[in-house]
């Protein structure tokens, strides 16, 4: 089973169980245990996929296979990956600069509405990835807003 919405549906499908049959099965322990392996699996997987990604210059797969795993941190106690926030910058990081290569593009051949929506699009990424340190990234806006 590799898609974690699906066994989180038979997990709670087992925990109800449990509950409406409370009298006979007294305890759930096995169905919590059960979830929180599924969800570090799945976690560190994600992760995993997303450095194999990584490895292929495939970074915007590599920040969805993060980004999962980003989830999976908020929804869960999971202890977590110390490393993970480094790499989603490694994989956005080089589409916010492709991006706005092709701004520069979009402004060297007259089409400036295009360029804007390049503007405004990665704009947007540097916030939600708070990327707005990155000294490359910023010279790179600099260079396309002039």
């Amino acid at each position: 089973m590799n898609e974690p919405s699906k066994a989180e549906e038979i997990i709670a499908e087992a925990k109800k169980f449990q509950q409406e049959n409370s009298d006979e099965i007294t305890l759930a322990v096995a169905t919590d245990s059960l979830s929180g392996q599924m969800n570090e699996s799945f976690y560190r997987k994600y992760i995993a996929d997303g450095v194999s990604y990584l490895k292929l210059h495939e970074g915007i797969n590599a920040l969805n296979s993060f980004n999962k795993a980003k989830e999976i941190e908020k929804k869960t106690g999971i202890i977590k990956n110390k490393s993970l926030d480094s790499l989603m910058e490694s994989a956005i990081q080089p589409y916010i600069l492709d991006q706005i290569e092709i701004g520069c593009v979009n402004i060297w051949g007259n089409e400036i509405d295009k360029a804007v929506q390049v503007l405004d699009s990665v704009s947007v990424l540097v916030e939600i990835y708070q990327m707005s340190h990155d000294s490359l990234i910023t010279s790179a806006i600099n260079d396309l807003k002039t």
